[in-house]
């Protein structure tokens, strides 16, 4: 606004002032016109907003001014609020109802996702009707619904209470807790389970969560199984998946898998606190499926028939790893899960353990520990974890570990130590009956001394480390009084037929060379020798099998 033009060479304006659009408005009047547009649901607020455009003679006074609908057109608010916040529960309610519809909804999507149908819960004009029969004209807000329903529940409690009926469109018998439980019982803990249907999504199918210090416990194969529900449709991807000069025995397809399906030990389903429980079979289902389909064919399958990966995502079980309720990993291999994550669960699981338990020592040199299990088991925020006591060799001493896994191999070397530390081994490692002429033998092979070491321990191994393995101390001493006579006439044994074993590789080594690598068969020939006799063969072999090596 100004209060005087002049106008000279130019128009000018003298002293102007701002003019603030509010104040159009407020003198206009009536002269302004009113645009309402966007309605939409403002949860926060609990009430329908919409936008406000303010005009005067076609000039925008006002360009997007938030308001509150709900006055200005009750049946379209009253329609929004009901879709908005009673039927998609975009609502803060902390009335019964409001939670147990929204728990039901919860419920019956559970079982399309189980059934990977989307035809069970009722499209949502359904559960808009069911409300809008029961919500008066006039109520289009939070604040007045609440007014309105603590008076009607006052005389009808369960009013704007859902039931299944009302939810569903069928009774989705079919998903059962047997057919989809709840959780697998394994190796002494519940594993829950999820179910979810969006294929391409990585959790699509079932999906189990593997807690951090359990991961090396696990046998990828025990999963093959999946859950009852889907085996039938696994078995016949399976059959499908077959050669087709072999899938042709096998039709039709279907037919069989329902056959496989009354014929095969079927994962079992408990029930107990806490939901189903589902046991798996100690068969894998491949191993179960290939004898079935050797019975069925009245021959054996070809080697390597069953292919695993070219199934669809959801026939395989996927696996989460978790820690402390974090999400660490998501695969629908369990070896590769243990491949990646398999050393820091161990360490993991193994810190757990040992602090439970307080078993593990460092540094023996003889046997001052208590007796061994085959293994421990310890609580551990409500999982039962198993850890397998092990003697670990450092060769000067051995520790004593409780691993996550057994360990045969760690532990037979942790032994092996252990007697050699309460054995005069020098002593022994003089009185082997090891001429020059044998070590000559030996010498395209390795050294003397290794020849020796060799024989020592597979010495000990033969007459120490029979099963069942020493578990006590008394064992441990009772087999070093009993074995120790023992060692000098097993080692002339044994260095008697090393001695034939390896005149006949010197022999043949000596015939071997006279032949041309052209000859097809000489490069296999050669390759197989290497493979029985090497540097360490002396300690890896048993003396029983030794002597049939000559042969």
């Amino acid at each position: 606004m100004a209060s005087e033009l002049v106008e000279t060479s130019r128009l000018y304006a003298r002293c102007c002032a701002k003019i603030e659009p509010e104040w159009i408005e407020q003198v206009a009047g009536d002269l302004c016109q009113h645009h309402y547009f966007e309605p939409h649901w403002q949860k926060r607020q609990a009430q329908v907003g919409a936008f406000e455009k303010v005009t005067l003679y076609g000039l925008t006074i006002v360009a997007k001014r938030r308001i509150n609908y709900g006055p200005l057109d009750p049946d379209v608010a009253r329609e929004i609020f009901i879709r908005n916040a009673l039927v998609h529960g975009e609502y803060n309610c902390n009335a019964k109802f409001f939670s147990h519809n929204q728990e039901l909804v919860v419920e019956i999507e559970a079982l399309e996702h189980k059934s990977r149908r989307q035809d069970i819960l009722v499209d949502e004009e359904q559960v808009y009707a069911f409300y809008d029969a029961k919500v008066p004209a006039g109520i289009y807000s939070g604040k007045a619904f609440e007014k309105w329903r603590k008076s009607v529940e006052k005389k009808q409690a369960k009013l704007l209470f859902l039931s299944k009926e009302d939810l569903m469109q069928h009774d989705g018998e079919q998903i059962t807790p047997q057919s989809f439980p709840d959780n697998i019982a394994l190796a002494g803990v519940n594993l829950p389970l999820q179910y979810h249907f969006e294929p391409g999504h990585q959790n699509d199918g079932v999906t189990v969560d593997i807690p951090l210090n359990l991961l090396n416990q696990l046998e990828p194969k025990t999963f093959e199984w999946l859950v009852p529900g889907l085996l039938e449709e696994k078995i016949t991807a399976l059959l499908r998946s077959m050669p087709k000069a072999v899938r042709k025995a096998f039709v039709p397809v279907p037919n069989v898998a329902q056959d496989a399906m009354e014929t095969l030990i079927n994962p079992t389903v408990t029930f107990r606190q806490g939901g189903s429980f589902l046991e798996y079979p100690p068969q894998s289902l491949l191993e179960a499926l290939t004898i079935f389909c050797h019975r069925h064919l009245g021959r054996p399958l070809p080697d390597k028939i069953w292919n695993l990966t070219i199934l669809p995502a959801h026939l395989l079980m996927n696996f989460r790893l978790i820690d402390d309720q974090k999400e660490l990993a998501i695969v629908r291999d369990l070896t590769t899960l243990q491949q990646q994550w398999g050393n820091h669960a161990s360490t993991t699981s193994q810190r757990q353990i040992a602090d439970k338990t307080g078993l593990e020592q460092d540094n023996i040199t003889t046997w001052d520990f208590p007796d061994l299990s085959n293994q421990v088991t310890v609580e551990f925020k409500g999982m039962t974890i198993q850890g397998f006591p092990t003697l670990v060799d450092q060769e000067s001493y051995v520790n004593l570990r409780i691993l996550d896994k057994p360990d045969l191999i760690q532990h037979l070397a942790g032994l092996r130590r252990l007697f050699l530390l309460n054995l005069p081994t020098k002593k022994l490692l003089k009185q082997m009956p090891i001429d020059a002429k044998l070590c000559l033998k030996y010498m395209k092979i390795g050294n003397c001394e290794r020849l020796k070491q060799g024989m020592l321990i597979a010495l000990i191994d033969a007459i120490f480390l029979t099963d069942p393995l020493p578990t006590k101390k008394s064992e441990f001493e009772y087999r070093l009084y009993k074995g120790k006579p023992d060692l000098l006439p097993a080692a002339y044994d044994h260095a008697t037929k090393l001695a034939k074993t390896l005149e006949e590789y010197n022999i043949l080594n000596q015939k071997l060379q006279k032949f041309s690598n052209k000859i097809k068969a000489i490069p296999a020939i050669k390759q197989h020798l290497q493979h029985l006799i090497y540097e360490d063969f002396v300690q890896e072999i048993s003396l029983s099998q030794l002597q049939h090596l000559p042969r």
